[in-house]
């Protein structure tokens, strides 16, 4: 080691006329490069590159003019990890950015319903007001305009504190410092909103108005007749459509990957909504109906009945929200466990077990010997012809009595457990070989390979199998039957095909790497299910719905709310008639059953009816969205019972609770300030 001036004088005196200069520009310690910024800093080492490359670049002719100089044939070489870092983090952010941009629209969807909604509240919470001002001639028009003005400081308060709020999570839980642009991006996306919901506002506010006005009411009447829930059941059928014609994913651009489409949740809103609405219709219809016979029927059924009976557009509002809330919940529910059990299936399957590697002949592989489970696999692709067809299939070698400890299984895959299947494998017997045919439902088969026909004991018909990854036939046999195939025949007709060999280890990673150095082993090739399942192309379709079941919790807690609006918008009548139904002898507790008993019909019936409508929805919805459709099984429809049981509960809970505290607020409330109130 030497100063530059000290090499060149010593490289002179020795005869060495060159030399390689090596120029090292590292990030600073600890530096945080958003992806924007190191692919700025790639393109500046692009740019670099090129002005070397010239020889009219003045870089390049700086260097020429310094005694360590590019002289002759002299070589610039670049080299950085950067390029890849940055492929690496793009692909990443690809994967991520679907599930978050079907977030966006699903939030945005929701933002619009909220901000129509407050639009409409500023009617209903002002009815006198609205209908004075109707019959003293203000224009929908006026009272739209006048509307969206009043909104115009809580939307801005309320735009500046979402923004906040969001940069705030995003900087705080997110994977690191905001970028720049997304920043900016943030702010004029929220500045652009503003203006919208404000029009939104004063739209909805006007359109609210103009149906209380006798000219709206009369002009509205035909109109009005026309359920609603017709034009979210189109809506529906075209998503559908679009997502059986392949619309469900949206294609994946340059170095991203496969994402969600926006149909798969426009459609079980629309489908959601529109069946709910009719069921809540139906609910309410039949409510009336028992209100009619409850004449002798315990006091609370009977005042139950007969709020639910005369409710009308309420209760129907009550039950629609409810079951478009709960059914959006149990709709992504049941699509993350069923992908999720499908990833994990699939996964699995193709790797046969937790981890598969190529392992040196001779090692001993049973659990005692090595600590875990463990078992030696053969693959010889494309060896063998089944009869009746010309397909050549796989044919996978296994080791009976350590295979079924290992490989992963699901009963479903051959209506049996694996053990038994495994033990019914061993060594051809009067030259009939015991075999597992796999995406075949044939018993009797014969096999040929290199010109020699072996008869086969089918012993398992299986739709699926641990190792094997085509969709077509194929075989597993025992090791020893492939062997005895050479006493029986003179001549292993295997023996002139390329064979595979892995070995299988089942258990954590830790304990594998564990069990696997204390037996002195090297893996070659070592491939994980949780690798194959982490693939961006996979994991992003998981990702979606997870994030996107948060969303459906935050739709469920609003069923709370429009439970607590639902007995709000009836607190006066109610208080009205509990004060005179207490002075005919209607007891608190009476009162109190009534109140949870026509609480519970609704939101029970709602929870009811979302669970069936969430379950169909995602049935229909879930073989349009198959990951990895090339690698068995079919997606597996996995309903998360227990989680819909505790919904169920928490639903049925949380009406108790309200019903109690909203009996509770009649009792305390002022009945001559009430009184002279709806005077």
């Amino acid at each position: 080691m030497m100063q530059p001036d000290e090499l060149a004088r010593t490289a002179t005196q020795l005869g060495e006329n060159q030399a390689i200069f090596t120029w090292q520009h590292p990030l600073p310690e600890n530096a945080e490069l958003s992806l924007a910024q190191a692919q700025d800093l790639e393109r500046s080492q692009d740019r670099l590159r090129a002005e070397f490359a010239s020889d009219d670049a003045s870089i390049a002719k700086a260097f020429r003019c310094l005694r360590a100089c590019l002289a002759g044939n002299g070589q610039v070489n670049f080299g950085s990890f950067l390029p890849s870092i940055v492929l690496q983090t793009s692909e990443t952010v690809a994967a991520i950015r679907g599930p978050v941009e079907l977030l966006s629209q699903a939030a945005l969807l929701v933002a619009l319903a909220v901000v129509a909604s407050a639009g409409v509240s500023l009617v209903a919470r002002r009815a006198t007001e609205s209908t004075f001002l109707a019959t003293h001639g203000t224009t929908p028009f006026a009272f739209a305009l006048r509307s969206g003005v009043e909104a115009v400081v809580p939307a801005v308060v309320g735009t500046a504190l979402g923004t906040v709020t969001a940069l705030a999570v995003v900087e705080t839980w997110g994977p690191g410092k905001v970028d720049p642009g997304a920043r900016a991006e943030a702010v004029f996306r929220g500045a652009a909103a503003l203006p919208a919901g404000l029009l939104l506002i004063g739209v909805a506010a006007g359109v609210a108005f103009f149906r209380r006005s006798e000219v709206g009411l009369r002009r509205l009447r035909t109109l009005a007749s026309v359920p609603w829930e017709i034009g979210a059941l189109l809506a529906a059928a075209y998503c559908f459509k679009r997502i059986v014609e392949g619309a469900a994913l949206v294609p994946a651009q340059a170095g991203g990957v496969s994402r969600p489409s926006i149909f798969l949740l426009v459609f079980p809103i629309a489908a959601i909504a529109g069946f709910g609405g009719a069921a809540a219709r139906g609910m309410r219809a039949l409510m009336r109906l028992l209100s009619k016979k409850a004449d002798r029927a315990p006091m609370a059924l009977y005042l139950a009945t007969r709020r639910v009976g005369g409710a009308r557009r309420l209760a129907v509002s009550l039950v629609t929200s409810c079951v478009l809330a709960f059914g959006v919940l149990i709709y992504t529910q049941v699509l993350v466990s069923s992908l999720s059990t499908t990833v994990d299936a699939k996964s699995h399957l193709f790797v046969g077990s937790d981890l598969k590697a190529e392992v040196a002949e001779g090692v001993d592989l049973s659990q005692d010997g090595l600590g875990i489970p463990a078992t030696r696999i053969t693959r010889i692709p494309e060896s063998v012809q089944l009869s009746g067809s010309e397909q050549d299939v796989d044919l996978l070698l296994i080791d009976p009595v350590t295979f079924a400890a290992t490989a992963y299984w699901h009963d479903s895959f051959a209506g049996s457990a694996l053990e038994p299947i495994t033990a019914a494998l061993g060594p051809a017997v009067k030259g009939v070989v015991p075999v597992v045919v796999v995406g075949d439902e044939r018993r009797d088969l014969t096999m040929e390979a290199s010109g020699t026909v072996v008869p086969l004991q089918v012993v398992a018909n299986a739709a699926s199998f641990p190792g094997v990854t085509e969709s077509g036939p194929a075989l597993v046999m025992a090791r020893e039957a492939a062997e005895s195939l050479t006493a029986a025949n003179g001549a292993n007709p295997l023996s002139s095909f390329v064979d595979q060999n892995e070995v299988w280890f089942k258990g954590g990673l830790d304990d594998i790497n564990e069990a696997v150095a204390d037996a002195g082993l090297i893996l070659t090739l070592p491939v994980t299910a949780d690798e194959v399942a982490n693939l961006p192309s996979i994991a992003t379709v998981v990702r979606t719905f997870r994030y996107l079941s948060g969303l459906g919790a935050g739709a469920g807690a609003l069923a709370i709310v429009a439970m607590v609006f639902y007995l709000q918008a009836q607190q006066r009548s109610r208080t009205v008639a509990y004060a005179l139904s207490r002075r005919m002898g209607l007891s608190r507790l009476k009162h109190m059953t009534a109140v949870i008993v026509e609480l519970e019909w609704l939101v029970l019936g709602a929870f009811a009816a979302a669970a069936l409508l969430g379950l169909v929805a995602a049935w229909v919805v879930l073989p349009h969205i198959e990951p990895l459709p090339a690698i068995p099984p079919e997606v597996l429809f996995t309903p998360p019972i227990r989680t819909g049981v505790v919904l169920g509960l928490g639903v049925a809970l949380t009406g108790v609770a309200i019903g109690a505290t909203v009996s509770r607020v009649s009792d305390r409330a002022d009945f001559a300030g009430v009184l002279r109130a709806g005077g």
